[in-house]
């Protein structure tokens, strides 16, 4: 049975990610990047907590707001390696990549992929709104229609305008989305100590 929502906010482990989304988020949106100092130890501390948490047979597991050790490290893996490869085609700071990979060793894989996901939609629909505005629907939607199309038929189908051109190539600082996505699903969810995704793998 799922915890309550104030509870499971109120945990280590939640209290740690949330420190660490909002040092971020400033950082990324004042300059543009995600420090080290921060994404490091929040992976560290997630995996040492949930491996903490699995010597001591979970008698911590509700202050600590812990996932599981097997769940937190698949979490990282899996969150880390599965944007490390979509950044490696779209383009994308190293920042953001460790940052996610902070939030599946904090949240594990299922509740840390749902607030990843969350984020881009937040994302996607506030970019989309932004560019509505700046160049109206027709051309937003075109914008990328014609990139693919000059990509695929460049004889027949011409470049993006220079202001298209501009809206597509847009640098968009990810952390605050992220922290957006992470805030919803602990709002909605909590980090859950039950039940774990992993938890058959646990001896």
């Amino acid at each position: 049975m799922l915890a309550t929502a104030t509870n499971q906010i109120l945990t280590v482990s939640s209290i740690i990610l949330l420190i660490a989304l909002a040092i971020s988020a400033y950082t990324d949106i004042r300059w543009r990047i995600i420090p080290n100092w921060v994404t490091y130890p929040s992976i560290l501390l997630g995996l040492g907590l949930n491996f903490f948490d699995m010597m001591s047979s979970g008698a911590w597991a509700n202050q600590l707001g812990t996932v599981g050790f097997v769940d937190s490290i698949a979490g990282f893996l899996i969150l880390f390696f599965g944007l490390l490869i979509i950044f490696s085609f779209s383009g994308g700071g190293a920042g953001d990549i460790k940052l996610v990979g902070a939030i599946g060793a904090l949240m594990g894989v299922v509740y840390g992929a749902e607030a990843v996901c969350m984020s881009f939609v937040v994302c996607a629909a506030l970019v989309l709104c932004g560019a509505v505005l700046q160049l109206g629907p027709v051309k937003t939607f075109l914008a990328p229609l014609r990139k693919l199309g000059h990509f695929m038929f460049f004889e027949y189908v011409q470049e993006p305008s220079e202001e298209q051109t501009d809206l597509l190539k847009s640098a968009i600082p990810l952390a605050p989305f992220f922290a957006v996505g992470v805030a919803l699903v602990l709002l909605r969810n909590g980090i859950v100590t039950d039940p774990q995704p992993f938890q058959f793998l646990v001896f």
